[in-house]
């Protein structure tokens, strides 16, 4: 299943981006063949199993109507490659919020717990992972869905701003590293 729904909309004028999240759990016909509401978490997995290559074509209809944007362009990659995407970088730098814990953190076939401190940090591609999926905590209101999607979005813009610095684009090894961790990650439209 899907874990994280992102759509970013870029203002050329303005050079602003938006982001807007949509919660995992939002019900929505994610099977064209059927009628009936589900997680749009789902779709992918329900399209893709039909045929190759048209689970992100049909979320991406989805996703469109939901939103009311023509999306041009999408881009998914698995957990593995985002672990790694930070990690080429020398992970991101987040303003952790709110302390809270998660006690309920998916590990294999059970759960791990994971905390996180108030204040600013430097996370690696794990760290940055849990603190982006964690979803149950029963603190400071953290375990909800608008939370876990703010929390995903600092984190995106937080990878970006590191991506697009001097440091890293003037550093080949950087750039290697990057090019590595998405080549087998990462699906694109083309």
């Amino acid at each position: 299943n899907t874990d994280v729904i992102i759509v970013a909309s870029y203002n050329h004028k303005t050079k602003d981006i938006v982001m807007i999240s949509i919660p995992r759990d939002f019900y929505a016909q994610v099977n064209p063949d059927r009628v009936g509401y589900s997680k749009i978490n789902s779709s992918y997995s329900i399209n893709e199993g039909k045929a190759e290559g048209n689970g992100l074509v049909v979320l991406e209809e989805i996703v469109e109507e939901i939103v009311g944007l023509e999306i041009q362009y999408h881009a998914m990659i698995d957990f593995e490659g985002f672990v790694q995407l930070i990690d080429a970088v020398g992970g991101v730098y987040i303003n952790v919020e709110n302390s809270f814990t998660d006690y309920r953190y998916p590990k294999g076939l059970g759960y791990q717990t994971v905390s996180f401190k108030a204040g600013p940090q430097l996370m690696d591609g794990d760290t940055a992972l849990k603190y982006a999926r964690s979803r149950h905590s029963q603190q400071n209101g953290e375990g909800s869905d608008y939370a876990r999607a703010r929390r995903q979005q600092k984190v995106i813009d937080a990878f970006k701003n590191v991506l697009l610095s001097t440091d890293t684009l003037l550093n080949p090894t950087k750039i290697m590293a990057i090019l590595s961790s998405v080549q087998d990650n990462l699906k694109i439209s083309e």
